[in-house]
């Protein structure tokens, strides 16, 4: 199968195929599940994702520009380096489920109730990010950027390596473990004799 220009699928699988330097324009697709594809210097531009699903799928150089992504989800997939920030915010709508996202760039995206269960986020930009009833549960966010970012109602729970600088993220009702705790209040200049 290739993916071209100005092309519609619907209601299809695409199985094991590799698309590799192409740019791809105006296309659309629509629940369309992609299992164990890999995506290399591909440029999606202006294309529209709408209830698809990728399953297994490996990432390089991927790029998004003008894109949007309604009802997308991503299994176990492999995404390294990916700037998200350049999809088209209306109608976003994402989630994440065991993938490993390191180097991956989220910044200023609109991304309230989106779920990164049991993900890789190390080195990830949220800044900015309005991350407002966010679920991170099960994922490890070493050195993750949430300066400025929406924090509200976010749950943090069970993450490993999860610290921020509270005076530079809105909190309000934010979930967070014991560990995260001690490190959001180590940085604060507090001692909670626990670390």
């Amino acid at each position: 199968m290739h993916l071209t220009d100005e092309q519609s699928l619907h209601a299809v699988t695409v199985h094991e195929q590799g698309f590799g330097a192409q740019v791809i324009r105006k296309s659309e697709y629509e629940d369309v599940r992609f299992e164990r594809c890999q995506f290399e210097a591909v440029r999606f531009v202006d294309t529209r994702f709408t209830s698809c699903t990728f399953v297994d799928c490996q990432f390089t150089d991927l790029t998004l520009a003008g894109s949007t992504m309604n009802g997308v989800r991503f299994e176990r997939c492999r995404m390294m380096g990916v700037n998200f920030a350049t999809l088209r915010p209306m109608f976003l709508d994402l989630g994440f489920s065991e993938c490993l996202l390191d180097y991956s760039g989220f910044a200023g995206m609109p991304l309230s109730g989106i779920c990164f269960s049991d993900c890789r986020l190390h080195d990830v930009d949220f800044a900015g990010t309005q991350l407002e009833g966010a679920d991170f549960s099960g994922s490890d966010l070493r050195d993750a950027n949430f300066n400025r970012a929406n924090l509200v109602r976010t749950d943090l729970r069970h993450t490993s390596n999860t610290a921020f600088d509270a005076t530079l993220v809105t909190l309000g009702d934010t979930k967070v473990d014991l560990d995260t705790l001690v490190r959001v209040g180590a940085r604060l200049g507090l001692n909670t004799g626990l670390g």
